[in-house]
């Protein structure tokens, strides 16, 4: 009988790759969602459908051939594997590893283990502080603090605000002077970070709207926004913390079937960062839109590079530009 800590481990394995990102890692990312063409046999309607089922699991079926299963059927099914070999398979692409005979265990790298300060939600003064140094209001603010995205502290002997979220696996500071840190950088990403992990992404279940956005100011900005068009309810902001960094795998179930908007930074790294990540989401079923921000200026006459400089956009820039004035979509 196989012992509870082989459970254990197939179940942690299940959580780091859940089915629709192994089906993105195996190549058949366009047929992980509700309504697709079965990849197992010549299908001429969509047949075959992902789930999340009432077990909190991911499933599959095929109406049109039968098949049906898991992350593990579905690997004995595209691999031609055993269920035997299938597990190992499974276990191995999840990253997660046996220990000696007597417990198995899962290896979790130390790269992925957070090293965080003592933070806390910003009081009065330190809002307002950074609500001046980024243009914003005070509600977006407040919506972040709320949400488990915005943190206070010290960094390195010096006052920080910290972007970060309730998964523990990401976190990046910026000083609240606005100064760059000594090594001429205005963000560090905090040591042991999972610098690739969205920012947000544990709280997508929830929602039907995401603001998807690049870097911990754009961060603040499109919770800013939504407090501005009353929209907390059914919309939450998701950042990546680069624009060369590409949506871990894990991630992708989060955002299947959401309704996405991407703000696209005015610089080619941004433009190629919503192409690759509109690219990703598109193997979940997620419906994508961007607002490019070439082009506009702020209300000092100089360009507007991102979506933190839309809070300061020149009047008849804003006027000129509709989508403008509802930058949160309607699902």
């Amino acid at each position: 009988m196989r012992s509870s800590n082989f459970h254990d481990l197939l179940a942690e394995a299940k959580r780091r790759l859940p089915l629709i990102a192994l089906m993105a890692l195996l190549g058949f990312g366009q047929c992980a969602k509700k309504s697709a063409r079965c990849p197992f046999h010549k299908d001429s309607r969509n047949s075959f459908s992902v789930y999340l089922g009432a077990d909190g699991l991911w499933h599959f079926k095929c109406f049109g051939c039968g098949i049906k299963g898991n992350e593990v059927t579905f690997l004995e099914l595209a691999r031609h594997l055993s269920t035997r070999d299938a597990i190992h398979e499974f276990e191995n692409l999840a990253r997660v590893a046996p220990g000696p005979a007597s417990s198995i265990s899962v290896t979790i790298p130390t790269s992925h283990r957070l090293v965080l300060p003592a933070l806390h939600v910003g009081g009065g003064a330190e809002l307002r502080t950074l609500a001046r140094l980024r243009c914003l209001g005070l509600d977006g603010l407040r919506l972040a603090s709320e949400r488990g995205l915005l943190r206070f502290g010290q960094w390195r002997d010096r006052p920080a605000w910290f972007v970060t979220d309730g998964s523990g696996l990401n976190a990046q500071a910026r000083r609240l002077d606005g100064h760059p840190w000594p090594q001429g950088c205005k963000a560090l990403t905090l040591p042991g970070a999972r610098a690739a992990w969205p920012l947000g992404a544990d709280r997508a279940a929830g929602s039907r709207v995401i603001l998807f956005c690049e870097g911990g100011p754009d961060l603040l900005a499109a919770n800013h926004f939504i407090a501005v068009e009353q929209r907390a309810d059914d919309a939450i902001v998701v950042a990546m913390l680069g624009a060369s960094l590409s949506i871990p795998p894990d991630a992708l179930p989060h955002f299947a079937d959401k309704r996405v908007r991407f703000f696209t930074h005015a610089d080619p790294a941004g433009r190629s960062g919503v192409t690759r990540w509109a690219r990703q989401l598109g193997q979940v079923g997620v419906q994508v839109d961007a607002i490019a921000l070439d082009g506009l200026r702020r209300a000092d006459g100089a360009p507007a590079k991102d979506l933190n400089d839309v809070t300061q956009l020149h009047p008849d820039d804003f006027e000129a530009h509709p989508a403008l004035q509802c930058l949160v979509p309607k699902h």
